[in-house]
């Protein structure tokens, strides 16, 4: 005797429908990032899309889990009615990832790589914004709207189907069926035969970027990804005591800064300039005037690859060293000493301004931890028509609205301003629309900015407290590669540092092509002000220390520890490579072995890590 098996048939066509989309997402997401895939070989695009199938089954198995062991059992008076039951089942929960999917294929380029559970929090900043989105990517969003609107209408027809159509076997021959499958369900689960259950790791497979990420899904990220931020313990050396020696700020006491800008109680502004790679320099001419009359480190890495971790790097001294953000992260209510936290100890105030919504990436929560007491957003700005429309003020009447403040303050102080129009879509006003413009969208933005920054100063160089006052400007992060030269796994974490004082001159003799990086932001304010804590953490140093520097990144679950000569790589599964960064900035060609910078990379990494897990990275 026969009968119907319509709602697992259902669901496993659904499946498959779903695997097709998947693909067609991936081949979205190849398309509108086809910059970062312009040296990859058309084996390994092809090879990046098979591997991908296995996340792809295994996020989807996740995802569909319940509708697919509801279907096993059924009972045929109430088929239509299971079959309903399966289609929202399925239809919610898959066109919410679907939708992932599909943001996640611009989203990527601000984090560097796919989300995860802890930066779903971008979703809740495109409130009020969709026309603006609309306007933007509209190519895009129509492309996804459309297949979004394809899958649903999939779904329904096959399940109108299959409630109409009866599938008829005999129970034995479904039988065979179901030992044949739920193994394999089983397997796929689990993402293969290797010997643990797969997981993001599993998809570093190339060299590039771009194509570890294509490998995965964003699905795979936010339903793996949730614990990527809880470190594990290292153990390469016995103590702090055996460790210390192989971090990058031993010996940080040494230093050829003499003055005192304590005894002077010399302000300091700290600029933080929105995805100003060094790549961008030539559409900055007020920023190369302002490094003629000071310092620039042309050298100088980002410790990090978004706004939400380079923040850390700059006002904390803590470099972005695990998957998720400092902010997000278990570690959040660690004791953490940042430069508002050393200034406000000798009497500065401090305040911080940011043109975005209250509350963007955390940065109001990091800076009052930091030690800034006053915060000022787009909220605070009192002409709401100076808005881009998508994420905040533009930076011109912002950073003039950020004058205005700083000049109620109590003197000395202590203020960081971070720029916003050279964010994604990079939207200027329309006043300004003949500003040059470059190969790539962002340039005319970094030149308004830039603009931007040179009207803030003719405003403040007429204040009293203008000639008495430490300017420090950097940026969080990177954006897309402008030239061969910053087209590299390096080049795309090299942003500007520079220190300029209107009335100071006598800077020490400073080699400005040596190695520095974000992390060494608040070592040298210190070592400037000659502020003493013998307790600081070690990951950065003065600039003015002579003491070769070893810089320590993390992009795509990889970790580098850079020189003036080598970097040494270090990924999960594979074997730890050297490469001569002086011949081969594209790591072709590995040399051997470095073994001296591998013991200062895993020193780094059990500092950070283990330091976090017990909350002793300023240790006593």
């Amino acid at each position: 005797m026969k009968k119907s098996f319509a709602p697992f048939f259902y669901v496993v066509s659904m499946f498959g429908i779903l695997m097709g989309f998947y693909t067609i997402e991936r081949i979205i997401y190849y398309v509108w990032n086809h910059h970062g895939f312009a040296e990859a070989r058309t084996s390994d695009i092809l090879l990046a899309f098979a591997h991908g199938l296995r996340f792809d089954i295994y996020a989807l198995l996740f995802i569909n889990i319940i509708p697919l062991i509801l279907s096993f059992i059924t009972l045929e008076r109430i088929q239509k009615k299971q079959i309903e039951i399966l289609k929202f089942l399925i239809l919610i929960p898959n066109a919410f990832f679907i939708a992932i999917n599909q943001i996640d294929v611009e989203f990527s380029n601000f984090a560097g790589r796919r989300m995860t559970l802890g930066n779903l929090h971008i979703l809740t900043e495109a409130q009020g914004k969709i026309s603006a989105f609309f306007m933007t990517y509209g190519f895009l969003m129509a492309t996804h709207i459309l297949l979004m609107i394809l899958f649903i209408y999939t779904a329904w027809k096959l399940a109108a189907y299959f409630k109409n159509n009866p599938v008829y076997l005999k129970p034995v021959i479904y039988g065979c069926i179901l030992v044949l499958i739920i193994p394999l369900i089983a397997l796929g689960a689990r993402g293969g035969l290797q010997r643990k259950p797969l997981s993001i790791t599993h998809a570093i497979i190339f060299d590039g970027s771009y194509l570890n990420q294509m490998v995965l899904n964003s699905s795979f990220t936010v339903l793996r990804g949730k614990n990527s931020s809880q470190l594990k313990e290292k153990k390469d050396f016995k103590d702090f005591v055996e460790l210390k020696p192989f971090l990058n700020g031993f010996a940080a006491d040494q230093t050829n800064w003499k003055e005192n800008f304590s005894i002077n109680k010399t302000n300091i502004v700290l600029i933080i300039f929105e995805s100003l790679s060094q790549d961008y320099i030539e559409f900055t001419p007020f920023l190369k005037e302002l490094a003629a009359k000071g310092l620039i480190f042309t050298n100088n890495y980002a410790n990090s690859r978004r706004s939400i971790e380079g923040i850390s790097s700059i006002l904390a001294g803590i470099p972005a060293l695990m998957s998720d953000s400092y902010v997000t992260s278990p570690y959040f209510n660690n004791e953490l000493r940042g430069l508002g936290t050393y200034f406000k100890n000798i009497g500065y105030e401090t305040s911080f301004f940011h043109g975005g919504l209250p509350g963007t990436m955390y940065f109001d929560q990091f800076t009052k931890k930091a030690g800034f007491d006053k915060y000022y957003s787009s909220d605070d700005h009192p002409h709401p028509k100076d808005s881009d429309g998508f994420w905040g003020i533009y930076d011109e009447p912002f950073l003039q609205f950020a004058l205005t403040e700083i000049d109620k303050m109590k003197k000395p102080f202590v203020s960081g301003i971070f720029t916003l129009t050279s964010h994604h879509p990079y939207k200027i006003p329309e006043a300004y629309k003949d500003f040059p413009k470059g190969k790539i969208p962002i340039l005319q933005a970094i030149y308004y900015t830039d603009h931007s920054l040179r009207k803030f100063f003719e405003t403040a160089q007429n204040k009293p407290w203008f000639k008495n006052t430490l300017f420090v400007i950097t940026a969080d992060h990177t954006s897309l590669p402008y030239t061969e030269e910053f087209d590299n796994s390096l080049g795309r974490f090299r942003v500007p540092m520079i220190f300029y004082h209107p009335t100071f001159s006598d800077w020490p003799k400073i080699n400005s092509h040596k190695l520095t990086q974000q992390v060494d932001i608040m070592p040298t304010l210190l070592d400037m002000f000659k502020i003493q804590d013998s307790n600081r953490n070690l990951f950065g140093k003065s600039i003015f220390n002579d003491k070769p520097s070893e810089v320590t990144l993390l992009n795509d679950q990889t970790y580098y520890l850079v020189n003036n000569k080598y970097a040494v790589e270090m990924r999960p599964g594979h074997k730890t490579l050297t490469f001569n960064i002086e011949k081969d900035l594209k790591f072709k060609n590995s040399i051997e072995n470095n073994l001296e910078l591998e013991k200062k990379l895993k020193a780094t990494i059990q500092y950070y890590n283990n330091g976090l897990i017990e909350n002793s990275l300023y240790l006593k």
